[in-house]
C-alpha cells in the first residue's frame, strides 16, 4: 500500500469510527493511549503550560550550547516542580513544558506550581546564570 493511501484510509477510519470514553481518575502512561478514537474523560482537570520566554531570541543570538543550558534549566526546574506538586508531565515541546493536574485541589496546585516556577527562575535560576556568565545579559 502506497503511504498515501495509508493516510487516506486511516483518515476515512478516524472520521467514521465513534469515539469511546473512559472516565479518568489517573493521568494515563503513554502506553496507555491508542491513536484511535479513544478519550479519556477527566471530571476537572487543570492544564500547566510553561514556556521560556524570549527563546527564540535567544537561540537567534546566543551560541547552541548557552541556548541549550538555559533550556535544559528552566526544563528541570519547571518539571521538578510540576511533579512535586502533584502534576503529571504530558509534554515537552522545545521550550515548553505541559503539566496536568487532577483531584479536589487541581486547580490550586497548578497556580501554586506556576508560582514557584516564575520563584524558581527568577530567584535560583536567573542568579546561578549571572554566577557563571557574569557578562551575559
Amino acid at each position: 500500500m502506497a503511504l498515501s493511501d495509508e493516510i487516506k484510509s486511516h483518515s476515512d477510519t478516524t472520521f467514521k469510527t465513534t469515539w469511546e470514553s473512559r472516565d479518568g481518575t489517573v493521568v494515563p502512561e503513554p502506553s496507555a493511549l491508542k491513536l484511535t478514537n479513544d478519550a479519556i474523560y477527566f471530571k476537572r482537570a487543570t492544564v500547566l503550560y510553561a514556556d521560556l520566554d524570549g527563546s527564540t531570541n535567544l537561540v537567534e543570538k546566543k551560541t547552541w550550547s548557552f541556548a541549550a543550558e538555559i533550556y535544559k534549566t528552566f526544563l528541570y526546574a519547571s518539571a521538578r516542580l510540576i511533579r512535586n506538586q502533584g502534576g503529571s508531565i504530558v509534554s515537552y515541546d522545545g521550550d515548553r513544558v505541559m503539566g496536568i493536574f487532577i483531584g479536589s485541589q487541581q486547580s490550586n496546585d497548578a497556580v501554586s506550581c506556576a508560582l514557584k516556577i516564575n520563584y524558581a527562575v527568577k530567584q535560583i535560576v536567573q542568579p546561578s546564570l549571572k554566577t557563571n556568565y557574569p557578562k551575559s545579559d
